[in-house]
Parts: C-alpha cells; sequence; structure tokens
C-alpha cells in the first residue's frame, strides 16, 4: 500500500457521517430484514427448537395393566410394565383441503393467489406484544439501593456486590465508577460505601438478604442458601441463571448504577420510557411456548389410560386453532388468559397493515391517567 492509498484512508476516517449516510444504513437494513422480523426470528426459534426442548422435558408414560381377579381360577398374572416415550418430533408441510374433501400440498404460489394482495408485506401473522420495563436501582435520599424479587426491604447495592461475591471496596467501585478521578461520581457513592462499611464478608451479606425474604424462622444455612437461590436465579436473569454467572451479574449491576449516576449528575438525560429501544416484548414464541405447554400436558397427562384414545393428535391443533380464531390465549376458565393476542390483520391499506404489524400493546390499565404511554412515540414504526 502506497501512500496515496494511506491518505485517501485518512480522509475516508475523518469525514463525518451525514444524515444521508445514516438514513442509507437505515434503508437497506429494512430493505434485508423488512419490518417484522423480530416476529419471524421469534417464531422460526420455536418451531426449530423450543417446540422439540419442551417434548423432550416431558417424562415417560408408564402404564401398568391391573391383575384380573376371576373367582375359581388361579391367577397367572404376570407384571408388566409398558412406557411410551416421546422423541424427534415432525412437522408435515403446509396441506389445504380443497371443497370436494381431497388434501394436497399447499405450495407458496398457491397461497399467495388465494385472494391475497400480491404487495402485502412479507408477514400475515400478527401477535400482541406486552411491554415490560424494570428498573434496578434507585436512590432514596444519599443511600442508593436495590429492589430484589422476593426481598421484602431495600437491600443496599454495596451489600448486594458483597454477595455476588465482591468484597473489596476498590474491585466493587472499579465496576460503577470508571474513572477513580471523578470526584462527583466517587462523593455520590461515598454514603453508601460508609452504609454498608459493617458487612465485610460474603456469608453476612447473603445472610443480611435472607433475613429480609418470604421465609422466617429459619437457619442461617437456609437463609444464606435462600439468597443465593435469589441472586443466582432471579437476579437480572437475562445475564445468566448458572452457578458461574457472578462476575457477568457484577459487571452489569455496576454499568446500571453507573448510568444512573450519570443521570444524577445531569450528565445524560433520563431514559424515556416509551422509547421502543427500552421495552421488553413478548414476541410471538413468548405466547405460543406457553400455549403448546400447556396443550402439551393435556396430550400426555389423561386419567384411565386407553391406548386408543391415549394421545389425542387433535388437540393441539384444535387448541391452536380456537386461539387463533378467537383472540383467547390460555385454559378456558382459568386466571391468566389473555385475550385479544391473535387479531385480525388490517388489510385497508399497506400503510395500515405495517402499522397493524408493529403494534405494541403496553399493559397499562384503564384506570391510568398518563397520556405519554398512549401516544405514539417517535421511535415507533406503525
Amino acid at each position: 500500500m502506497d501512500g496515496s492509498d494511506d491518505y485517501m484512508m485518512e480522509n475516508d476516517e475523518d469525514e463525518e457521517i451525514t444524515q444521508e449516510d445514516a438514513w442509507a444504513v437505515i434503508s437497506a437494513y429494512f430493505e434485508e430484514k423488512g419490518l417484522v422480523r423480530q416476529q419471524l426470528d421469534s417464531f422460526d426459534e420455536f418451531i426449530q427448537n423450543t417446540m422439540q426442548e419442551i417434548v423432550d422435558e416431558s417424562a415417560d408414560i408408564e402404564i401398568r395393566p391391573e391383575s384380573q381377579h376371576n373367582p375359581g381360577r388361579q391367577s397367572d398374572f404376570l407384571e408388566t410394565i409398558y412406557k411410551i416415550s416421546f422423541g424427534q418430533i415432525y412437522l408435515s408441510r403446509p396441506m389445504m383441503t380443497e371443497s370436494d374433501g381431497e388434501t394436497a400440498t399447499l405450495f407458496p404460489k398457491a397461497a399467495r393467489s388465494m385472494a391475497e394482495n400480491q404487495n402485502r408485506p412479507a408477514s400475515s401473522m400478527f401477535v400482541r406484544m406486552l411491554s415490560r420495563t424494570s428498573a434496578k436501582g434507585g436512590s432514596s435520599g444519599q443511600y442508593i439501593r436495590a429492589t430484589l424479587p422476593y426481598i421484602r426491604a431495600d437491600i443496599p447495592i454495596i451489600i448486594v456486590f458483597r454477595a455476588l461475591g465482591f468484597v473489596a471496596d476498590k474491585d466493587i467501585l472499579e465496576h460503577i465508577c470508571y474513572d477513580f478521578s471523578d470526584t462527583q461520581m466517587m462523593e455520590l457513592l461515598r454514603p453508601s460505601l460508609e452504609e454498608a462499611f459493617v458487612i465485610q464478608n460474603q456469608q453476612v451479606a447473603l445472610d443480611y438478604i435472607g433475613k429480609r425474604g418470604s421465609t422466617v424462622g429459619v437457619t442461617k444455612e437456609k437463609r444464606i442458601k435462600y439468597a443465593k437461590e435469589i441472586l443466582q436465579k432471579e437476579m437480572l436473569p437475562h445475564v445468566g441463571v448458572g452457578e458461574y454467572c457472578e462476575t457477568k451479574k457484577h459487571i452489569t449491576f455496576g454499568y446500571i448504577i453507573h448510568r444512573l449516576l450519570l443521570c444524577a449528575l445531569g450528565r445524560r438525560p433520563e431514559d424515556d420510557r416509551d422509547h421502543y429501544g427500552n421495552k421488553r416484548l413478548d414476541l410471538a414464541v413468548s405466547v405460543v411456548i406457553c400455549f403448546w405447554y400447556d396443550k402439551w400436558q393435556c396430550v400426555d397427562n389423561g386419567k384411565d389410560v386407553n391406548l386408543q384414545f391415549a394421545i389425542k393428535a387433535k388437540t393441539i391443533t384444535s387448541g391452536l386453532k380456537y386461539s387463533l380464531a378467537t383472540g383467547n390465549w390460555g385454559q378456558a376458565n382459568q386466571a391468566g388468559t389473555r385475550a385479544g393476542v391473535s387479531q385480525v390483520l388490517n388489510r385497508l391499506t399497506y400503510a395500515s397493515t405495517l402499522s397493524h404489524l408493529r403494534r405494541l400493546n403496553s399493559p397499562i390499565g384503564r384506570e391510568g391517567k398518563l397520556a405519554k404511554p398512549r401516544q405514539l412515540h417517535n421511535s415507533h414504526w406503525g
């Protein structure tokens, strides 16, 4: 590479990215991915992996014939146990039933030609998306405390760090304040350090959290075990729920507090709760997994075993058709049933179809008086 090439590369690096360049990248992204790729990828993940995982987790079905007692006859009953296990599932090709009752394979061209608009978006599936927002840290006066699941009281953040296995103040501060010369941020952390000064051991920190759990009157060993399970499985579960995820959670927890302090110091604005990027979405796979698991229990959990009716092939198919037709997902007459999950796709105009596919439903009550969650945010495409 000669000097002219180096000069051209330096000029390319120094050029400022214009708004036209940004829109060119955005257009290229949506041209490849589309506006509903998150729904399609979610459903593909369920079909390719999650459905088989649910089947693999189900236990074998054991059938034990009962001995038949016939008066006057000697019983020669030999106990035999029959086991039914579920293996690799198979997804058949799409089929359609003609008006004369004949069944034929449904090809993409035939599906597109059935009174459909050729210019419609590349997805004809709409699943209600539920948004969830969460905040792990908060400030109370000069102290910073965190709210942990299934713990009655707020826990000082330094105690949470020490319960995760990071005891030294320097190790904790390195993951919260990335620059020790930042005196303003260090001063904000000083009260929290002084508050947790009496707890300098991981076991003591775990016991401190366990005492404020839902279990009352148990031994110290059980309190520590309970606190470990809360930190391992309930705190930041998206980071990991394994036995060796403490370091990842330590880094993530410190980053959350760092952003909180930046906001408190006025160096960055508050996060917009209505921004599309700050929402946790229940996509297609979330609602379908719950449905599939409930219906699968109906398949392998029966009363009296009858080999002819033990496995009803239409249980899942009929339930899926009913849920898609009515929009009610979940077991009938049971708590947790959600309405309006599936809806008839709006095909009035191309823009209305895109808007319907990208629509977001926030779980806010009717009695709520906040206007911003009900308004269309600029980050929404639809």
